[in-house]
């Protein structure tokens, strides 16, 4: 085992001291982890201010050290032990939270001059406007005047929310969602018994399944079985679950759709038009640079100043659209020379992930060391 820093930021309004909590330090904490031995900071990431008699909060900070077996553990780790903090710090202050993202992680085992670093860049790119088809405009707003039965409204609300979604359990829980609002709707439109024994919930949804979408029921459970090991934690999370809804969400959302087209009235020819159209949604660009850097000691936890830091400048990042529709990047990044006087790129890799988008990429980075060589970063497909 080696030791890590890894440090995690969220932006959340909850606060877990003022000021002058902060010039003291931050709260620390030691997480009884077996075999990881975990010493954990929580701080405002910028201190608090208070305007007009409000307390206001720039979000928080975690930095934690920790034994793993390298970095890509360390930081899926740190991940786990960051959202089981957050969850119970939500609950606590009855604050907003959404998932923490991690910025940067590093080997601090003592006794190294040269550490492998690694550092989250993420930049968010507008998405491609997607202009709406004249027949499924049409289409659409003809089926909703007069206005349908409000279920159908929050259906589509429920439905529309998993669209912004950039985690697919959120994603899939909304469409299920989605679906379970249109239960009554659906049981109502289909009368008859799709199977003998039809579950005491639900049946609307069966049904639909069944006879419309042409399912077996083995082959529709397989589907709600999914959404219920996420909504009741019959099996933890993991790469493999992931992996399953990640697969399952396609096919989840040509459902949905199906089913609103059908109690809307809409045709079979703009719910497929509607169905065919690669989602749109603005593209958070993100991914994580390598580097070797020289430090020969570990900063404490609680001095957020003097961690080792590379610039992504958001000015220096440059998009183009291909004519096959991949999109191409340029970064210019340096290292801080302030923390790292001798820093090196020892593994020229950009890993780099387009998520939100259904459009592959191209991605090509420069670093300008003081000296003046310039290195060129290859971009590579990410492994996770």
């Amino acid at each position: 085992m080696k030791r890590f820093f890894v440090e995690h930021v969220v932006d959340t309004p909850m606060s877990v001291g003022d000021r002058h909590q902060h010039q003291v330090g931050p709260r620390s904490i030691v997480y009884n982890i077996p075999n990881r031995n975990a010493s954990i900071s929580i701080f405002d990431s910028l201190s608090a201010d208070k305007r007009h008699g409000i307390a206001t909060s720039n979000g928080l900070a975690i930095h934690i050290l920790l034994d793993a077996e390298d970095l890509d553990d360390a930081v899926a780790m740190a991940k786990d032990i960051t959202e089981v903090l957050l969850s119970t710090l939500a609950f606590a202050s009855l604050s907003e939270c959404p998932p923490a993202e991690w910025r940067r992680a590093y080997e601090a085992t003592s006794g190294l001059t040269s550490r492998r670093y690694r550092q989250h860049f993420s930049y968010h790119v507008p998405g491609t406007m997607q202009q709406i088809a004249s027949e499924i405009y049409t289409g659409v707003f003809k089926s909703i005047d007069p206005l349908p039965d409000e279920r159908l409204i929050r259906a589509m609300t429920w439905f529309r929310r998993g669209l912004s979604q950039d985690n697919v359990y959120d994603e899939l829980i909304y469409y299920w969602t989605a679906f379970e609002t249109l239960n009554g709707l659906l049981e109502a439109a289909l009368p008859e018994p799709a199977c003998k024994r039809e579950p005491k919930l639900g049946k609307g949804i069966l049904r639909y399944f069944v006879t419309h979408l042409s399912y077996d029921t083995d082959g529709y459970w397989v589907l709600k079985d999914t959404r219920n090991d996420i909504i009741h934690g019959l099996v933890p999370l993991s790469r493999e679950l992931t992996d399953k809804v990640r697969t399952q969400l396609p096919e989840l959302r040509r459902s949905c759709i199906a089913a609103l087209c059908f109690l809307l009235g809409i045709e079979r020819e703009i719910e497929d038009m509607i169905a065919d159209q690669i989602i749109a949604r603005g593209e958070p660009f993100s991914g994580h640079m390598e580097v070797d850097i020289d430090l020969p000691s570990v900063p404490p936890l609680k001095q957020i100043g003097q961690q080792p830091w590379i610039e992504f400048p958001p000015n220096k990042l440059t998009l183009g659209i291909n004519e096959d529709g991949t999109l191409n990047a340029k970064i210019d990044v340096k290292i801080g020379e302030t923390v790292a006087h001798n820093a090196k790129l020892v593994r020229e890799e950009i890993y780099f992930a387009i998520y939100g988008t259904e459009r592959r990429s191209n991605l090509a980075a420069t670093h300008k060391t003081s000296d003046g060589v310039v290195s060129k970063l290859t971009p590579q497909e990410p492994t996770s």
